[in-house]
């Protein structure tokens, strides 16, 4: 978090729960950064683990919604570059269901060219210690069954460790100097 918020300098934005949701945030904070979440409302037998709001976040700055639809825009819009010297990223951490619906519907309006914002906006997967393996390998496997086009494995990068995150930011940020 601290790493990226230095080359990016942009807010860093979360579920707003706790675990790895919140970690990246303490090094933005740590930096100076500002962090935001958008949290999903649920009953408390529904998950009591997303119910937690991280302590990372100063007062006032969570917004919660009852569903994910508003949730996943508002992580998109974050996203968003305004200006070419905007830097934002999508970095996608080892989750379940709700980071796999965010991750892929980032996907498809970047592939469709409807995130709504003429800048790329990188897209990094990451891999730690192989958890998205299985699913990159299917993706794979949708390439040869001729189902996604090879072109669309390069809406994203996987990443396997935060330098390599680090050092593709840098490089796409200096490129996009250049």
């Amino acid at each position: 978090g601290r790493d990226v918020h230095r080359l990016l300098g942009s807010t860093s934005w979360s579920g707003a729960g706790p675990g790895l949701m919140e970690a990246p945030l303490y090094g933005a904070r740590e930096d100076g950064g500002q962090v935001g979440g958008i949290k999903i409302i649920l009953e408390a037998h529904e998950c009591e683990f997303e119910q937690k709001i991280s302590d990372v976040f100063p007062v006032g700055n969570v917004v919660s919604c009852k569903f994910f639809g508003p949730r996943k825009v508002g992580l998109i819009d974050a996203c968003m570059r305004v200006s070419a010297a905007d830097k934002t990223a999508l970095v996608v951490l080892p989750g379940g269901f709700g980071t796999n619906d965010e991750f892929f519907e980032f996907l498809t309006l970047k592939q469709l060219q409807k995130l709504g914002s003429e800048h790329p906006v990188p897209v990094l997967l990451m891999n730690y210690d192989g958890f998205y393996d299985r699913m990159i390998d299917h993706l794979h496997h949708c390439v040869r069954s001729g189902t996604l086009a090879q072109k669309n494995m390069e809406l994203f990068t996987v990443c396997n460790a935060n330098d390599d995150a680090i050092a593709y930011l840098e490089e796409v940020y200096t490129d996009a100097r250049s």
